[in-house]
């Protein structure tokens, strides 16, 4: 299953770090402002956390591959300013169970979609990154509890070949160009994969099958009859570059599709820009609802 490749000398730098740094990255996120909880469903456990606040909309935020829904926590900090903020871990992540069938996306909306009559969310503002972004246009082609969509570098729309080596060479790819923008940010991301690794190699060969059929595959989203932006901050990978953001703006009816630049995983290392970004959209919003 796993092959010697040039990320080796990579990977040993990676864990050096973490080993000097994680306990200041466990402390960081233990102290943040959230409280927690579980779901099960079908006989797949999630846990998920939750910034409260009464009175305003609610956010479910749907996390990228390789990181559970902690690893964004100054993201969900800045929403939770004006929002009820719910992050649940997505399967397998933040040792959520394996999927024993082989899933594709459509299989993780119908499970989230439990989750959302489960926690009875109503009126949702839903933002997906990446594989979770993959997951939230599904999830809003079959719930009537979504009010608007926000994709961020969404998979869900040209059909890619990743199978378990390739995804995480990606991801150990989006790291070490981290350390060129955000060493701390970046060791919080490593941390958390690494802590989520051993549950994850429990069973890779499941896990690789329930990912190549859902970047595999071709989605519909004809249901979709909510207002969708989608944000796009990658251009350098082939997966993730210019055409597939145009070709997901096209299956997706009224989606209003904007360049902001930053790479793929711009929103981590920029949580600001993201809030700021992401506010405005949803203010603009409920102004021409």
């Amino acid at each position: 299953m796993f092959k010697r490749n040039s990320h080796l000398g990579e990977i040993v730098l990676i864990l050096i770090l973490l080993a000097i740094t994680i306990p200041i990255a466990q402390k960081t996120i233990i102290e943040e402002k959230f409280t927690e909880g579980s779901f099960e469903y079908n006989g797949i456990t999630t846990e998920y956390i939750e910034y409260e606040n009464s009175d305003v909309p609610t956010i479910l935020f749907m996390h990228g591959a390789g990181l559970s829904a902690s690893a964004y926590f100054e993201c969900l900090e800045y929403l939770n300013t004006n929002y009820h903020v719910i992050a649940p871990n997505i399967p397998p992540f933040g040792w959520s169970t394996i999927p024993g069938d082989s899933w594709d996306l459509t299989d993780f909306a119908e499970y989230f979609n439990k989750f959302i009559e489960d926690q009875g969310l109503k009126n949702i503002i839903l933002i997906g990154h990446s594989f979770g972004g993959g997951i939230s246009a599904n999830l809003a082609n079959i719930s009537d509890e979504i009010d608007y969509l926000i994709l961020i570098d969404a998979v869900g729309g040209i059909s890619i070949d990743m199978d378990f080596g390739k995804g995480y060479g990606t991801l150990i790819d989006g790291m070490m160009k981290g350390f060129k923008k955000d060493i701390s940010r970046t060791l919080l991301a490593v941390g958390n994969n690494i802590l989520n690794l051993p549950h994850v190699l429990s069973d890779t060969e499941q896990i690789e099958r329930i990912f190549k059929k859902s970047l595999g595959s071709l989605y519909e989203y004809n249901n979709i009859d909510i207002p969708v932006t989608i944000l796009w901050g990658e251009f350098e990978q082939d997966d993730f570059d210019e055409e597939a953001a145009l070709y997901l703006e096209s299956i997706i009816d009224g989606a209003d599709l904007q360049f902001v630049g930053g790479g793929h995983d711009w929103l981590y290392f920029e949580p600001e820009r993201f809030y700021f970004l992401v506010d405005n959209l949803i203010k603009n919003y409920f102004d021409n609802k």
